[in-house]
């Protein structure tokens, strides 16, 4: 855990306690329709130093509707860890490099990584 707490609310007779969570790194995902999307994307990124490193996993299948219709394709899933300062940089740069219209791009923020990881990954993206 890294943080520590903030007393918040306007009475100070009844104290409202809230952690306070220092985000230091970011689990990025997205979709991509073929392994040669990815692997483009991927790249692209850690040629920018933008992300310490990328993974590519095998097809998997995804279920949505598009333009109203029911989709059921094949996506290769692609995972991205970046910092919290290259996060907008990295989304921005997925979307124009990305092959899709409407690209799914999400983030998840890490309050914990394994200190000799994270050390490694600044160093890769300096």
């Amino acid at each position: 855990y890294t943080g520590g707490v903030e007393v918040v609310g306007s009475n100070p007779a009844v104290p409202t306690i809230r952690l306070k969570e220092t985000v230091v790194f970011y689990l990025v995902y997205t979709t991509v329709p073929d392994e040669k999307s990815g692997e483009k994307i991927a790249k692209h990124l850690l040629n920018n130093k933008l992300i310490a490193c990328a993974n590519l996993t095998p097809a998997s299948k995804s279920f949505y509707v598009w333009e109203g219709n029911l989709k059921n394709e094949t996506e290769h899933l692609l995972f991205l860890k970046t910092t919290p300062d290259k996060m907008k940089t990295v989304e921005e740069e997925i979307s124009k490099v990305h092959p899709y219209e409407c690209p799914c791009i999400l983030s998840w923020k890490s309050i914990q990584v394994h200190p000799p990881f994270l050390e490694w990954a600044i160093q890769s993206m300096a």
